[in-house]
């Protein structure tokens, strides 16, 4: 591959990246400078596009297409055939569609708009009705629309059903393994088939966290009660849980997530609800033992254990 090709290939990939986002809640969180960031690159991107040959463009649309696995928030067909020199008019028409784009967005874009003489976007309006629902009912909604989703990935022989999580922990890990946690809350109750489709989430929750300390991260912060209570009605759940404390691949804090405390806490909720956890203070003292960078964090953890064991 020529270094052109490699650049091609590299910033088309940055580009669906960015087109992603688009499509997602969290644009809600954007600040203004971030939103520019994105329409700029969005211009760079297309001036690229129109520099390449007939054949480069082409050999680039079957690279888009076969990508589509690895973006499946993004319909990648729809990009390649509205043609890749209007794909600055592709990422503007995602974000329009976007319910959460502030007012202030919205002005940024539609400004955007008039400088560089495009056509002016139809920004998606949210019906009133939608936003009287509540946060549980949507959270439910949310939830069985992801299992349904789940249940025809799970049907087919391919790994689509695991590139699709994947392309969900890229976007938003945190958000993710909660969302996973709800989910299998409610297929605990109401799963059928065997229990396919629990089995292979946990089964992709053993591999992220066996491999991705990102993953053990978002693992830990999520709601200590309801991963005890999950793991009571999920037996296999509790062997997940457990790779937080793995001898050689634990869980490494980041910028002070999870500190000693909140992991204690999870720690104390565990044991006073399953006796499969009854060794886990033990784990961690060995943890502290072994000499790591983390070994001073561990100690810490099975420091705030021990006392709180002892005055509970």
């Amino acid at each position: 591959m020529s270094d052109r090709s490699g650049a091609c290939f590299s910033a088309t990939i940055h580009f669906l990246q960015i087109l992603q986002s688009c499509c997602l809640h969290t644009v809600r969180d954007w600040s203004s400078e971030h939103l520019r960031d994105t329409l700029r690159y969005g211009v760079q991107f297309q001036i690229a596009i129109e520099r390449l040959t007939p054949g480069e463009l082409k050999a680039l649309q079957h690279f888009i297409e076969g990508l589509q696995p690895r973006f499946m928030h993004l319909n990648l067909k729809g990009l390649t055939s509205a043609g890749l020199d209007s794909s600055l008019a592709f990422l503007v028409k995602l974000l329009c569609r976007n319910p959460y784009l502030s007012k202030i967005h919205r002005d940024l874009i539609f400004e955007f708009c008039l400088d560089k003489e495009m056509e002016i976007p139809h920004f998606e309006e949210v019906p009133d009705e939608a936003l009287s629902i509540s946060p549980a009912t949507l959270s439910a909604i949310e939830c069985r629309l992801f299992i349904e989703h789940l249940v025809i990935l799970q049907s087919t022989e391919s790994k689509h059903f695991e590139l699709f999580l994947d392309s969900c922990f890229d976007l938003d890990a945190r958000y993710v393994f909660g969302l996973i946690i709800r989910v299998l809350e409610q297929l605990s109750s109401h799963e059928t088939s065997d229990g396919f489709v629990t089995t292979r989430l946990i089964g992709w929750m053993r591999e992220a966290i066996s491999n991705d300390n990102v993953a053990r991260v978002s693992f830990s912060v999520q709601d200590p009660l309801r991963l005890r209570d999950l793991a009571l009605s999920v037996p296999k759940f509790a062997d997940v849980i457990l790779m937080l404390f793995d001898p050689v691949k634990h869980l490494q804090p980041v910028g002070n997530v999870p500190t000693p405390s909140d992991l204690s806490f999870l720690v104390r909720c565990l044991i006073r609800g399953n006796h499969f956890f009854d060794n886990l203070p033990r784990l961690i003292s060995n943890l502290g033992k072994v000499r790591h960078t983390r070994s001073s964090f561990w100690t810490a953890v099975s420091s705030r254990i021990q006392e709180e064991l002892q005055f509970s």
